[in-house]
């Protein structure tokens, strides 16, 4: 959620009450990021990792580790398990996609997942989701042709 829109639906739905917000994707088992109980919500940052992760940011043309505070694929790994794109690995992620070696090969880089966010990461481990690499397309799981 973009900081201005995350602002307007503070002040119209909540009352002023900041609204915090996650990020996650279905490959690391829905949630990545959070915010602590007691952490100040700051507006358009999804959180901190949750513990037993790891993130960085790499450019996105030469993979090379971008420093706090610049834009770059955001990559994310579990400490406790075995680069500017958002790559992902930890107890939580995924293994793999069944069956589909092609989009393995395309999303995993050794135990890394590559999820298509750029972000930035703040000195302060703040985590802010500003683009997208990759662009998804949703299958249509619902047909409307009912012979």
């Amino acid at each position: 959620m973009s900081k201005s829109l995350q602002q307007r639906v503070t002040k119209v739905l909540y009352n002023g009450t900041k609204l915090a917000t996650n990020w996650g994707m279905t490959e690391v088992v829905a949630v990545a990021t959070m915010y602590p109980a007691g952490k100040e919500v700051t507006d358009g940052s999804v959180g901190v990792l949750l513990p037993g992760m790891d993130a960085k940011v790499v450019d996105t043309v030469s993979g090379k580790e971008l420093g706090a505070g610049q834009r770059g694929e955001l990559l994310v790994k579990g400490t406790y398990v075995r680069w500017s794109f958002v790559l992902i690995i930890g107890p939580n992620v995924t293994m793999g996609y069944y069956k589909n070696p092609e989009a393995n090969a395309a999303a995993l880089e050794g135990t890394w997942l590559h999820t298509g966010d750029i972000a930035i990461v703040e000195q302060n481990g703040s985590i802010y989701i500003v683009d997208r690499l990759k662009v998804y397309q949703k299958p249509n799981l619902i047909s409307d042709d009912r012979s």
